[in-house]
């Protein structure tokens, strides 16, 4: 299932159990995308492992938590 509006898009697994709406958004700036999970799977680490390395090979990348730390990864 996806849902979108001008600002976000929402994605969900339905062959996951989960009280939520969508398992991730990605909020689209233009400046960043700032992408919220809400449940982790093994299929999600895969796809976004696979974004992440598409985003580095288009632009320079910073990732930060919700506080604005630099992340490790």
């Amino acid at each position: 299932m996806k849902h979108e509006t001008s600002e976000d898009v929402w994605l969900k697994d339905r062959s996951i159990d989960s009280p939520w709406d969508y398992d991730v958004r990605l909020f689209l700036e233009p400046a960043f995308i700032l992408v919220e999970v809400s449940v982790t799977t093994a299929s999600l680490r895969q796809d976004v492992a696979q974004l992440l390395g598409w985003l580095r090979a288009q632009t320079v990348v910073e990732f930060t938590d919700d506080d604005g730390v630099p992340l490790t990864l």
